[in-house]
């Protein structure tokens, strides 16, 4: 049965990240945006692998899982598979009915040049203040 799960997570991920993919315009490390980080360091983590380690019982000896029953720990290693599944989904079908071209928004953002802006004066005082209060 725990070949099985993790078989079917891979298989889930991989159709994943290619909808993810679809639906972020991209999910290359080098080319971060807000929704192939949040894959990355957090869908990955604690949607893919933190189930995984339940459903399997690998986390036998830890004492927060350990009262956990094998039936819940397989229905919530389902439902991150389904949330896997339906968050990139649910962003396709939003940039279809928004008209949404993301890969198109996306490099229009990176070409753009990077221009900084004045700084006024006061902006040296607000960092002195954040400054004091975080020693506080």
């Amino acid at each position: 049965m725990n070949l099985l799960i993790v078989i079917s997570s891979i298989s889930v991920l991989i159709v994943s990240a290619i909808l993810f993919h679809r639906a972020a315009g991209t999910i290359s490390i080098f080319k971060l945006n807000t929704v192939s980080y949040a894959f990355y360091f957090q869908i990955l983590t604690v949607g893919f692998v933190g189930p995984i380690l339940l459903a399997t019982n690998t986390l036998q000896y830890h004492y927060m899982a350990d009262p956990i029953s094998y039936a819940i720990r397989f229905e919530s290693w389902m439902w991150s598979m389904y949330a896997l599944l339906m968050m990139p989904l649910a962003m396709l079908i939003f940039n279809k009915i928004f008209k949404i071209r993301i890969a198109k928004e996306l490099d229009n953002y990176a070409s753009k040049q990077f221009v900084l802006v004045d700084i006024s004066p006061s902006i040296y005082v607000k960092l002195a203040l954040a400054l004091l209060s975080s020693l506080a």
